[in-house]
């Protein structure tokens, strides 16, 4: 059992994780953002240095922080990021569709005892896997949707249907019944 200071230092190792995480991901989309004519990053576009020493001082320590994530594209970010500080475990695993995807009950065991949880959010995850974030995590737990945290695209595509009604009218078969004789 964890007394109250290992809890509150794992507590705060999510948080410090969670916040590198957003951090780093913001600096990528600005560099990415912020380049010159050749494709170099723009000196304005680059990350303190100090800020990266004072960072790599903090995580130096080997955690093992049990994180777990929705999908493996999200696993790869936390992986990129947390290095070997974080043991990933996602729900729906590689080539499975998280939208029908439905967690093992060993899974959903281990989902209770996570501290951390990252996901995209904006209804990428089915109804099995929401439910799941929603009443199965820990009460200690840091549930970090990433979704809304960017301006999403909306998509706004037709109804396929809608074009097909209009060819029920004209049956090409029949023509050619007529050309044929």
């Amino acid at each position: 059992m964890l007394n109250a200071s290992e809890s509150q230092y794992k507590r705060s190792s999510a948080l410090f994780l969670a916040t590198v995480f957003m951090f780093l991901a913001s600096a990528y989309v600005s560099v990415g953002c912020n380049t010159d004519e050749e494709g170099s990053p723009s000196p304005e576009s680059l990350v303190d240095s100090n800020a990266a020493v004072a960072v790599e001082e903090r995580t130096d320590k080997k955690i093992d922080f049990p994180v777990f994530v929705s999908t493996s594209i999200v696993g790869d970010w936390v992986r990129t990021i947390g290095g070997d500080r974080v043991v990933v475990e996602s729900l729906a695993p590689i080539g499975k569709d998280p939208h029908t995807y439905q967690p093992t009950p060993k899974q959903v065991a281990e989902l209770g005892k996570s501290k951390l949880v990252f996901s995209i959010g904006l209804t990428l995850e089915g109804s099995n896997i929401r439910s799941l974030l929603e009443n199965s995590l820990n009460p200690d737990a840091t549930h970090i949707p990433l979704g809304p945290l960017v301006n999403p695209i909306e998509y706004k595509g037709h109804d396929e249907h809608d074009e097909h009604d209009e060819h029920d009218e004209h049956d090409e078969h029949d023509e050619h019944d007529k050309h044929d004789e």
